[in-house]
């Protein structure tokens, strides 16, 4: 008997006994009879109302049975494949459309792995989800959910959704997207100035014959924008052809004959953006400008976040003509003019080259009237020299400052310049650098990633011996004669000094046009080789890494050295690495060294071996012949297998 029914005949028999009650109080024999009669009643209402419910559940049960039967026949004749899988992972139903996929109806206690394989690997963790599977020349989508059967047993239910037609449409789709490229050959006044009228149209007409005939191996077409400057359009079902061809126009080009001997070398950047021709347009110029702040001869592929690299294996020649710099000069100065302050720093464990370069945009500020501070670590030696080489100078007085004081610095309308680095990794004051609405980078090495923020100003020219000498060229053009004190001229010989070990290293016209111009200012090279004085200390490490010489595949030489951890290490290792370059038969050289907390890696070759790229696969970069790395949270012996295998993969690339 159910609640209500229950209730109601309760009610029922309290109104019957509340009147017998009644009856009995005014008659005996009357009350008797009332008694008999409620009696028989309330017997009457119970078993009327019982067949009632008897009936009432019989229809029920009987509209369940129908309802379930229906149910069934609906999922089992569904024309959506539908399983449902246990625990175990055995399939413990399926409908008809599983049979007709399959052509098996035998699947019960079969595991679900036998048939579907991607199936059996979804993440249990979840309650729902859908996936994507292949099946022979089928692609579905699968929707599956946790359920409850009445085992109480945990089980998922799959319902596979046949979307083969539209991948094939939305692949389509995707494939005539157009890819946005910009070639540019990076060293063409170099190659042509000079020559024969004749030759000349030779060249060009050469490299343009590889051009097209390679634009056309993709349906891509090529337009001439400039005398150097190309642009590619093609779609982007042939991008994975030229990725995995890894764009050997690099190297058809190099091929190409002329009297001088100079390889011709392109620059292509490629960008890609789903959203619009526009957006890829915008892409491919960022790319371009990459692939030039690594040194040219190479391609940068730009798809959305994603950045790929190919080529760089070529040195590059220093360019000779010096309109860049003239027009970077104009543009800075400019920039000074709109600037409330200027805030200049250049990378962490600041070197002569960094410090001179970070003086000479500080003199070029002072000269416009504006104020500057130099962020840098007050503690460092190179620094400290330099200071005591400046101590006269009293526009230095209170120039310097560290990161901390730099931060209050910062205002919205500061000018932010950073010199002789390019990676934010490794820049003095990264936050700095994040707080900055105004930037300007000026750097000689490699640029190892695009900027989280476009600068004002980018000057990155790794063909350039040093931040030094691409400083002493926008000074030339910024400053009246004799401008720069003799010390100032000095402190930036230095820099060139050290980063060409004394004119002996990645040096070009450019590189002693700056010297000569330092010169000028009053300069003396004899007190800029003053700085470089070594301490007794320092040959004794000299001598430790050149006992720990290993040879590595008969051409690189590795040496290490841990007995402390100076910050004056970085810079033997440096000359260290220069050392051992010497040594018969080895091409490349590679020094680390305890500083700090971390481990610093000093690389240089003879120019065959890309060392730049090399030391990139471990954060850091550089030059072709010359780079660095800093490695944070690992040991000596896990630097060691890094560089070894950093090596090996540049090898096989190769």
């Amino acid at each position: 008997m159910n609640g209500k029914n229950g209730i109601g005949l309760g009610i029922s028999i309290l109104v019957l006994l509340l009147f017998t009650a009644a009856l009995w109080y005014y008659s005996l024999a009357v009350g008797i009879m009332a008694a008999v009669l409620s009696a028989g009643l309330t017997v009457f209402m119970a078993l009327g109302m019982k067949k009632r419910e008897e009936a009432f559940e019989q229809y029920i049960q009987q509209a369940n049975f129908v309802a379930d039967n229906a149910t069934r026949r609906l999922l089992l004749d569904f024309f959506l494949p539908c399983i449902l899988v246990g625990r175990s992972g055995s399939i413990i139903w399926f409908n008809s459309a599983v049979s007709d996929l399959l052509d098996n109806d035998q699947l019960i206690g079969n595991p679900i792995s036998r048939y579907f394989p991607q199936l059996s690997q979804i993440d249990h963790t979840k309650e729902n989800g859908i996936t994507e599977i292949t099946l022979e020349d089928k692609i579905y989508s699968v929707i599956y959910q946790r359920i409850d059967t009445k085992q109480e047993q945990e089980a998922y239910s799959f319902v596979l959704f046949d979307v083969t037609e539209q991948r094939h449409i939305q692949n389509r789709f995707e494939a005539e997207h157009v890819v946005i490229g910009i070639i540019l050959v990076d060293n063409y006044a170099e190659v042509v100035s000079g020559i024969p009228d004749a030759e000349r149209g030779k060249l060009v007409s050469d490299i343009d014959s590889k051009l097209y005939n390679w634009a056309a191996l993709s349906d891509g077409m090529i337009y001439r924008l400039e005398r150097e400057r190309f642009l590619f359009v093609f779609n982007k079902e042939h991008l994975d052809c030229l990725v995995q061809n890894k764009f050997s126009i690099l190297n058809d080009t190099k091929e190409i004959k002329n009297s001088k001997n100079i390889p011709v070398t392109l620059s292509i950047g490629v960008g890609y953006d789903e959203e619009s021709i526009a957006k890829s347009a915008v892409s491919a110029r960022a790319a371009l400008e990459l692939a030039l702040g690594r040194g040219g001869d190479q391609t940068t592929v730009k798809q959305g976040a994603s950045l790929e690299f190919f080529g760089g294996k070529t040195k590059t020649v220093q360019k000779t003509t010096k309109i860049k710099s003239r027009i970077i000069s104009a543009r800075l100065v400019s920039a000074m003019k709109a600037s409330g302050n200027i805030l200049v720093m250049a990378h962490q464990n600041p070197d002569f080259d960094a410090v001179a370069a970070s003086v000479g945009i500080a003199r070029l500020a002072l000269f416009l009237g504006k104020r500057v501070n130099i962020i840098t670590d007050l503690k460092n030696t190179s620094f400290i020299s330099s200071k005591d080489m400046l101590r006269n100078i009293r526009d230095y007085d209170t120039v310097f400052v560290d990161s901390v004081y730099g931060q209050d610095l910062l205002t919205p309308d500061s000018l932010l310049v950073i010199v002789d680095a390019s990676n934010p990794l490794v820049f003095e004051s990264p936050d700095i650098y994040k707080n900055s609405l105004r930037t300007v980078i000026i750097d000689h090495h490699r640029q190892a990633m695009q900027f989280p923020v476009e600068p004002m100003i980018t000057y990155v020219e790794p063909t350039a011996s040093s931040a030094s000498e691409l400083v002493s060229e926008i000074l030339e053009y910024a400053l009246p004669s004799m401008t720069l004190y003799k010390e100032e001229s000095e402190l930036l010989m230095a820099g060139i000094f050290l980063d060409t070990q004394n004119f002996t290293r990645n040096v070009g016209i450019r590189t002693f046009s700056a010297a000569v111009y330092l010169r000028s200012e009053g300069g003396n090279p004899g007190k800029a080789q003053a700085l470089f004085k070594s301490e007794l200390s320092e040959f004794r490490k000299l001598a430790e890494f050149e006992r720990n010489i290993m040879i590595f595949r008969t051409i690189f030489a590795i040496s290490q050295y841990e007995l402390d951890n100076d910050e004056e290490n970085r810079v033997v290792a440096a000359r260290a690495a220069d050392r051992m370059l010497q040594i018969e038969g080895i091409r490349a050289s590679f020094t680390l060294s305890s500083v700090g907390e971390s481990i610093h890696v000093s690389a240089r070759s003879d120019a065959s071996v890309n060392v730049g790229l090399i030391l990139e696969k471990l954060g850091g970069g550089g030059h072709y012949d010359s780079a660095g790395a800093r490695l944070t949270g690992v040991t000596m012996k896990d630097a060691l297998v890094m560089l070894r295998e950093s090596i090996v993969n540049y090898c096989e690339k190769s």
